[in-house]
């Protein structure tokens, strides 16, 4: 993960990665190429503009990645048996530098049990990569 000119010039945040990849995500997923998720995790609290009205809301595992991707994939076991099955792809987005907390280890070491696809990005040229895989 060698810094590219523009990156050294630039302090790119995680939430500036995030929601390039959010939008790249959305585009593929108008195409028709790809469904996706925005997973959060920790607690949040919600309440409306004038804040009479408050509630706790419980977001995933700590350690879930930010994104989850389904995307149609189409093999032949063989000439006489062809079915569509779903790759589920997990993405975590890390600025430049950024290390994965024990949490999000675990984490990926659990779907990687599921024989689902993992990845530690930081920045949309990586995403597009994993998608076209």
């Amino acid at each position: 993960m060698a810094k590219t000119v523009l990156q050294r010039r630039i302090r790119i945040t995680e939430a500036q990665i995030k929601k390039a990849v959010s939008d790249l995500l959305t585009y593929e997923e108008n195409q028709g190429h790809l469904l996706h998720f925005r997973l959060n995790a920790g607690s949040f609290i919600l309440s409306n503009s004038d804040g009479s009205y408050r509630r706790r809301v419980q977001g995933t595992k700590a350690g879930t990645a930010d994104f989850v991707v389904l995307q149609n994939m189409q093999f032949t076991v063989t000439q006489l048996y062809q079915d569509n099955f779903c790759q589920i792809t997990f993405l975590e987005v890390k600025r430049l530098g950024g290390k994965q907390s024990k949490e999000q280890k675990e984490f990926e070491t659990k779907v990687k049990e599921f024989h689902c696809r993992y990845y530690v990005v930081t920045n949309v040229e990586e995403v597009e990569s994993i998608l076209h895989k």
